[in-house]
């Protein structure tokens, strides 16, 4: 017994060392009890994702913000987001933020900063919580322009989805469980060993094949033509109107938590990728296990959340981007119904870099 806790004595004052040298326990973060990974790098393998994929890297900085950002009050423009502005499966400098960024930075002939505040499976309950929790907490944050890419996760709520949009924990449990997650450098090795794990061995989290057949992505389906109906109706309408009515007032909300630390909000909405219409003719490319029915619907809905976010948008007078009506992403340019390869990525950052680099250069004139 002796040797055993001489033993047990010295693995613990080894793991200790480890912690206090390698894990972030010594060192101020203000976000400790938040579900926001802060300065921490990622690794995936997009290889089976789609076409031309590979090991992707993306990292946080000390704010939770995707990329490096050493000074938050260079910081120009803010994206907020869900996971079509996080863009976990697109690598640090193929994001539609990163590609914006460079626009903007070569218009103006120097340095815009732009971060990225996407979190994913968030929807406008947790962009307006991220106000009072997170951005608050943020020194000298104070962003001339905030970009909220809205629409999709909203579309499937009718309250904030636990763990994401209220990802200020309200039990001891998780107040704990957040603190060891962002800090120990232990859970971190479990963390990547176990991502490791599950996305070569079993193939679950981020391999396609075995997602194709369940129905889930679709990157190898042959693209085909539908000519019904995808056009909402007043019925379709009326049967979502108490969740649009909730919807807009959320809008409001979020546009005026942008204006109270003095940005100008830019709403930009979004739309799902069941189909593709381009000149009156709808492409898509059809999904085992989800019948057209199922897509028309979900696409149909999809056109209703992006219209109300737009008629919002301009009843409070913000500027208003209907990415959704006048940028088709073609199916092979999304790997999923949500999810935009690096290439649909790029298409969207240059696309709103086309709508809003006049409007930002002036600011920046000023």
């Amino acid at each position: 017994m002796r040797i055993v806790s001489i033993n047990l004595l010295f693995i613990f004052i080894a793991f200790l060392a480890f912690e206090l040298s390698m894990g972030r326990w010594l060192g101020f973060n203000s976000f400790r009890d938040l579900s926001i990974p802060v300065s921490q790098p990622f690794s995936l393998d997009t290889s089976d994702i789609y076409p031309g994929g590979k090991i992707i890297q993306y990292k946080t900085d000390q704010n939770g913000f995707r990329g490096t950002h050493e000074n938050t009050e260079d910081i120009f423009v803010l994206a907020i987001g869900g996971s079509t502005t996080r863009e976990v499966m697109v690598g640090d400098g193929e994001t539609w933020t990163d590609i914006f960024s460079r626009e903007l930075s070569k218009a103006v002939g120097g340095n815009v900063g732009v971060a990225n505040a996407g979190l994913d499976a968030q929807s406008t309950f947790g962009h307006i919580k991220a106000f009072d929790v997170w951005f608050n907490r943020i020194d000298d944050l104070k962003p001339k322009f905030v970009i909220a890419f809205i629409g999709i996760n909203d579309q499937a709520l009718g309250a904030p989805l636990a763990g994401f949009d209220d990802f200020q924990p309200s039990t001891l449990y998780q107040r704990i469980r957040n603190f060891v997650w962002n800090n120990s450098a232990l859970y971190e090795l479990y963390r990547r060993a176990r991502g490791l794990y599950r996305a070569y061995a079993e193939r679950v989290v981020h391999a396609s094949r075995s997602r194709v057949e369940s129905g889930d992505l679709y990157p190898n389906s042959p693209i085909k033509t539908y000519r019904g109906q995808l056009t909402p109706n007043k019925s379709q309408i009326d049967s979502v109107l108490h969740h649009l009515k909730a919807y807009g007032a959320r809008i409001r909300i979020l546009i005026e938590r942008i204006r109270s630390i003095g940005a100008i909000p830019i709403i930009v909405n979004q739309i799902r990728g069941e189909f593709s219409e381009i000149g009156g003719i709808a492409k898509f490319k059809k999904i085992e296990g989800y019948s057209i029915d199922d897509m028309t619907k979900s696409y149909v809905y999809s056109k209703i959340f992006a219209k109300k976010a737009i008629r919002e948008c301009r009843l409070q007078n913000a500027i208003c981007i209907d990415l959704a009506s006048e940028l088709v992403i073609l199916p092979n340019e999304r790997y999923d119904l949500v999810h935009t390869t690096p290439e649909g990525s790029r298409r969207i950052g240059e696309y709103l870099g086309q709508k809003l680099l006049p409007l930002i250069v002036k600011q920046i004139g000023e």
